[in-house]
């Protein structure tokens, strides 16, 4: 993909809401190794 075009997802609200959700699935994740 285009650099430019990756900058324009980075950027988005979209983009943000993703790494919120693929960073509480992380934590979740880790939750579970812990038990």
């Amino acid at each position: 993909m285009p650099a430019h075009f990756l900058l324009e997802i980075h950027q988005s609200d979209h983009c943000r809401n993703v790494r919120h959700t693929h960073n509480h699935l992380l934590a979740y994740s880790q939750m579970q190794l812990i038990y």
